[in-house]
């Protein structure tokens, strides 16, 4: 940890600097890559901010296992730095000298790392990578997929919770149809933020209208946080070194106390079948598995923390051509629970939304019979008197 004012030295006002361009912290993401059970952070602080402000940042970045590993704090604002690519003239005679040289990157023998220093490295040049892990070569073509389809049952679900969504919230969408219907209703917004799992063509969409700005988050302002992508080839020429983004592992992305600390964080995720009481099973039906834990669990709970956060988890009420009800008594026998119903608060099919936190059994059971399709409604209400829940 050094004093020099958050900026490590860059603004010119200290005499003593530690620059980033300097090696220090390279070298200490060297020792971080091969001492994996280390953990190494290059952190500068601002003198000027209280004692315990600065403590608190300390003990901040310690908790944060993964992630950046410089990281400044000027005027007590978390700040991270990036390089920046800049426009070179051509110089043939300096071109002429870089040539037949040996290109040595520590710390950067990780698969995709690797791969990209192999670009760095000019035809006639060696590259030596320093590191844990082998060289992994690929020559596989990136995994493209397209959005979702959208009908009216996603979009009237879609304009539910867009119609709750304020100007200035930070979101987190989750993958399908539904998630993405809401998107597409949110061009208009202002100043909307992104901290999320994954990232895709829908968010790039709320981007390029406009709606996204990140300046009105309270963590890592003017940037999205995402920890994978999952699109277009568009979407990945959109993120590649966009400097509004930054891909972060999931134990960052994910934890819901980071998450939280954004005001009006709204997550949006999807689910297969919703029991009376509120539990969500979005993984399997029985025993047979259709998806991941992915991080629904995790912004929900992310939602509930942050002042003025929403959580929607969002579903038609019917599946096969409206022969089977999603809202559903109890949940299928080895169905695995995926968001338990201390921690659900919206739900929203294409009938209305169910708002679920803090209510009674019977009231729970009342408000979700209501959005559900009307032709269960009566066999949905028989089932919650046998199970005494009205």
């Amino acid at each position: 940890a050094t004093d020099l004012g958050g900026l490590f030295g860059r603004d010119g006002t200290s005499g003593q600097s530690l620059r980033l361009v300097g090696g220090a912290v390279g070298t200490l993401k060297s020792y971080a890559e091969e001492r994996p059970t280390l953990r190494i952070k290059a952190v500068d602080l601002d003198p000027a901010q209280p004692a315990d402000a600065q403590a608190r940042a300390l003990f901040d970045e310690l908790r944060l296992d993964g992630g950046r590993q410089e990281v400044g704090y000027p005027g007590g604002l978390r700040t991270i730095f990036r390089s920046v690519g800049v426009a070179v003239t051509p110089d043939p005679a300096r071109e002429a000298a870089l040539r037949d040289l040996v290109v040595l990157a520590t710390g950067g023998a990780r698969g995709i790392t690797a791969e990209v220093l192999r670009e760095l490295a000019a035809p006639g040049n060696t590259l030596v990578l320093t590191g844990r892990s082998r060289l992994v070569e690929s020559e596989e073509p990136v995994l493209e997929v397209g959005l979702p389809a959208i009908g009216p049952v996603q979009e009237a679900i879609g304009q539910y919770v867009a119609d709750m969504i304020p100007d200035g919230a930070t979101l987190q969408i989750g993958y399908g149809g539904i998630p993405d219907a809401v998107v597409m209703q949110l061009t208009h917004k202002r100043d909307l933020g992104v901290h999320t799992e994954m990232i895709g063509d829908g968010i790039m969409t709320l981007v390029e209208s406009g709606a996204v700005t990140n300046r009105r988050k309270n963590v890592n302002r003017g940037k999205m946080l995402a920890t994978f992508a999952l699109g277009s080839s568009k979407l990945y020429r959109f993120i590649d070194r966009n400097p509004a983004l930054e891909m972060h592992p999931v134990d960052i992305t994910n934890d819901p106390y980071l998450a939280g600390r954004n005001d009006q964080l709204v997550s949006i995720n999807a689910s297969m079948q919703v029991d009376l009481i509120g539990q969500c099973g979005s993984e399997s039906l029985g025993h047979t598995p259709y998806s991941g834990t992915g991080g629904q669990a995790d912004f929900v709970r992310a939602a509930n923390r942050s002042r003025d956060g929403k959580s929607f988890i969002v579903l038609p009420s019917t599946a096969k051509e409206n022969s089977i009800t999603r809202i559903v008594p109890t949940l299928a026998p080895g169905t695995h629970v995926t968001t338990s119903k201390n921690d659900v608060n919206y739900v929203v099919t294409e009938h209305g939304v169910a708002q679920l936190r803090g209510k009674t059994a019977k009231q729970r059971a009342e408000a979700l019979i209501a959005i559900a399709h009307p032709d269960f409604r009566p066999e949905l209400r028989q089932a919650a008197r046998t199970m005494k829940l009205l």
